[in-house]
């Protein structure tokens, strides 16, 4: 199973496939939105950042719209992904090696802000 793209997170969201056409048809002609329609939109697309498309946070999300409950499945994923990246290891000090470096990658990346002059956007 994959993660949901935003075009699936949009469908997830009852989100009418006429509506998505229009969207698709508006991107590719370089056309703006309507006001109304691009709130709409980036009002999902936010939503779609915190949630983002693991199918266990997207179905909670729908549930319960509740971002706590998200955040929790979420981190059940983490940790799940965290137990699988040291499952095939044999060594036990191996593995807890391969658990540390897995749990220390957000704070690593945190420490990785580019400097300023160095964005190209």
């Amino acid at each position: 199973m994959y993660q949901l793209d935003f075009e699936e997170f949009l469908i997830a969201n009852n989100f009418g496939k006429a509506a998505i056409d229009h969207l698709r048809k508006s991107f590719e002609q370089k056309q703006s939105l309507a006001p109304e329609i691009h709130d709409k939109v980036l009002g999902f697309f936010k939503r779609y950042l915190l949630v983002g498309g693991m199918p266990d946070a997207v179905n909670e999300y729908l549930t319960t719209h509740n971002i706590v409950k998200v955040r929790e499945a979420q981190e059940a994923i983490r940790i799940l992904y965290g137990i699988d990246a040291s499952r095939y290891e044999e060594v036990a000090a191996r593995k807890l090696h391969i658990r540390r470096i897995y749990d220390m990658i957000p704070s690593q990346m945190e420490n990785k802000i580019p400097e300023k002059e160095n964005l190209y956007f």
